[in-house]
């Protein structure tokens, strides 16, 4: 006796980043990172992600993780979040770090984009690039005032002016 029948092979399912960069306030709690799953895996697969530091650094501007995001059949995406750092330093332009998807044993392939960049916003007030604040003194043939200006990364620079009085 002979017995026939079938055999299913699902073809492999594809996660991606649902962006190749994100932006985040730095005030905000944490970053939001969307995972997208394409294809036709059955079943549920969890998906593995990693930060590296840009300009932003981690334990300063943002948590360091590594994790993993359960990404169900039913609902086809998930999100993780990384936690942001509210620091008091003022900075320029925005700080940067990136997000990768790690393949994880499974019934999924990685597919582009698999990293991503995250920029977090400075939430912090600019200093003004000269303060409107000296203060001076004159004594017989000299005066001195001094002036405080923006040195860049919240710092202040103090500068101090001489001059000397012809006469007296």
């Amino acid at each position: 006796d002979y017995q026939t029948g079938a055999v299913v092979v699902a073809a492999a399912g594809t996660a991606a980043l649902g962006a190749n960069s994100y932006t985040a306030m730095e005030n905000s709690v944490a970053a939001t990172i969307r995972v997208v799953r394409t294809g036709t895996a059955i079943g549920d697969f969890t998906v593995g992600y990693a930060t590296r530091d840009g300009s932003a650094r981690s334990g300063l501007d943002y948590v360091a993780t590594t994790g993993s995001v359960l990404v169900t059949e039913a609902a086809g995406s998930a999100t993780f979040t990384i936690p942001l750092i509210n620091n008091a330093y003022n900075s320029l332009e925005d700080r940067t770090f990136q997000v990768s998807l790690v393949g994880l044993p499974g019934a999924y392939d990685l597919a582009a984009p698999t990293s991503a960049v995250v920029a977090i916003r400075d939430d912090d007030v600019a200093v003004p690039a000269s303060l409107p604040f000296s203060e001076g003194f004159e004594s017989g043939r000299y005066s001195n005032y001094w002036s405080l200006y923006a040195a860049g990364a919240g710092l202040m620079e103090r500068t101090t002016h001489w001059t000397r009085h012809s006469g007296a």
